[in-house]
């Protein structure tokens, strides 16, 4: 997770009242993630998508 990211959630969190103080430091972790995505394979952020044309069928036959 990108710290600014995190930081402005919290902010706006914050501010429009959906929760009262900002989160401790340290809540938060990426390192399941990080080893999750180490073991796995292919295109794993859309860089390589590709739509399709697909054909409506009334009825969806």
């Amino acid at each position: 997770m990108d710290q600014a990211l995190w930081d402005q959630s919290a902010q706006i969190s914050v501010e429009s009242g959906v929760i009262a103080e900002p989160p401790s430091q340290g809540v938060f972790r990426t390192d399941l993630a990080e080893v999750a995505l180490e073991l796995l394979d292919g295109d794993l952020t859309g860089e390589n998508y590709m739509p399709i044309e697909v054909d409506l069928v009334e009825g969806g036959e």
